[in-house]
């Protein structure tokens, strides 16, 4: 419409306020409600010519990025450890298994040396080196009861070397024990041992007597008995290296004489065993005397165990089929006369 001045009429953006009444809740004749409509808010709409557009700030671009970033880190770093953990779990396993294998496979030998020199178990035999011999007949010698021993004179050089299949006590528990008669017990006497390297750790194994005192060791890695041997007397000795708790102990006539902590285990892949002597860097000592019923196990007998090997003369069960064999440690079989 032209104003009263004369000007063209320009057309105004209109604004208006629509309300939308309250909506009055109906009841029927009871007085109960029928229906209610929510109230609404008072809605203001404008109207112009202009369109609205929506923007994105950078901020809002960068931390969305940010966040993103921020869990991939999350899942790579949950992948890695569920990888780790799986891989930690395969390798305990295998080495779980492979501790449980070994353990259930337990070496026996046995040397009784009553006129022979092989195993009593038919693998590890030996001979005789350097005019080694016999024992002379237990009469004169009451301990043997029945049979021999072996006879070693150490001016000599005398000994029993195995001389068949080599005889494995690397990385392993295992218990050598023997019944022996000294007839020099100072400086060093060697009685048995396995070397692969004088000079390397834990790869020579010798058992001797030194100073009139057992000693036992893997180069480098050695233990000393406390009680002092005498000359022309039987003793009982053995030696138990323990690989789970990492224990060296030494008994005496079945009683512990001493015990070492934190000792590795031996490592000779290489060497024969020999009896008599003893390896000991950096040379080799021999024994003068006898020694009869040599025996290893790779396993760590108890101290109970080694106290009846070095206690129990005989057991005579008396049961079929075999009713006259010596169930004890010495093997002492008899016979039986008019049994019924």
């Amino acid at each position: 419409m032209p104003t009263s001045t004369g000007d063209p009429y320009v057309p105004q953006p209109v604004h208006r306020t629509i309300r939308i009444p309250r909506s009055t809740p109906q009841y029927d004749d009871s007085g109960h409600s029928l229906s209610s409509s929510p109230i609404p808010p008072e809605i203001s709409t404008k109207s112009n010519n202009s369109h609205q557009i929506g923007t994105t700030t950078k901020w809002s671009t960068r931390k969305k990025v940010t966040v993103g970033v921020i869990i991939a880190a999350v899942c790579i770093v949950i992948i890695v450890v569920i990888i780790v953990a799986v891989l930690l779990t395969r390798r305990s396993s295998t080495t779980t298994t492979a501790s449980t294998t070994a353990s259930t496979t337990v070496t026996y030998v046995w040397w009784s040396f009553d006129n022979v020199t092989t195993d009593s178990y038919g693998v590890y035999d030996g001979q005789f080196v350097n005019g080694a011999t016999y024992s002379p007949n237990s009469g004169t010698i009451p301990y043997l009861g029945q049979g021999r021993a072996l006879s070693v004179t150490a001016a000599q050089n005398q000994s029993f070397q195995v001389s068949t299949s080599f005889l494995s006590l690397a990385s392993t528990s295992f218990t050598i024990e023997a019944w022996i008669y000294p007839m020099t017990v100072t400086g060093d006497n060697g009685i048995m041992g396995q070397c692969q390297c004088t000079s390397c750790s834990n790869q020579c194994f010798y058992f001797l007597i030194r100073s009139s005192k057992l000693y036992v060791g893997f180069t480098l890695n050695d233990i000393s008995g406390l009680t002092t041997m005498t000359v022309n007397t039987w003793y009982h000795i053995a030696f138990v290296y323990n690989s789970v708790t990492q224990q060296q102990i030494l008994y005496l006539n079945g009683v512990q004489d001493n015990i070492k902590s934190n000792s590795a285990a031996y490592q000779g892949t290489n060497g024969t065993f020999i009896i008599g002597s003893a390896t000991y860097f950096p040379s080799t000592t021999f024994l003068n005397g006898y020694i009869d019923n040599v025996k290893i196990q790779t396993r760590a007998k108890s101290a109970t165990e080694v106290l009846t090997a070095a206690s129990l003369i005989a057991y005579y069960s008396f049961d079929l089929p075999s009713p006259t064999n010596d169930n004890g440690p010495n093997g002492l079989t008899g016979s039986s006369t008019n049994a019924a």
